[in-house]
């Protein structure tokens, strides 16, 4: 079967969710192509956004205490790869103004 695109998930979290869980699956993986961080406020604040093996905790990050200016929007072109053993994609920020969006495939 093709790998598609797609919107892996999106969160508004301020605390640590799940944007993303590719599940525990030995075959599954998926790659995580872009993350989309829109701040819909005039105001700034922070996000967080990391790969863990355990749900809803931080673990590696992609990006910690990063700074979004209010009515912006920051691309992360990431390349990330999820497995069954470091599986889900973890976000928050400091204000549910901030939209965080992962895109990617996933396969087989």
């Amino acid at each position: 079967m093709a790998e598609l695109p797609k919107r892996l998930g999106t969160t508004v979290a301020t605390s640590a969710t799940n944007v993303f869980d590719n599940g525990n699956t030995a075959s599954t993986y998926t790659v995580v192509s872009s993350i989309v961080i829109a701040n819909t406020s005039a105001t700034s604040y922070t996000y967080n956004v990391s790969t863990s093996a355990t749900t809803g905790t931080h673990g590696a990050y992609v990006a910690s205490g990063a700074t979004i200016a209010g009515n912006d929007s920051v691309i992360l072109v990431a390349g990330v790869c999820l497995d069954p053993t470091n599986r889900f994609l973890v976000a928050h920020a400091s204000n549910a103004a901030v939209h965080i969006t992962a895109y990617g495939v996933t396969g087989p």
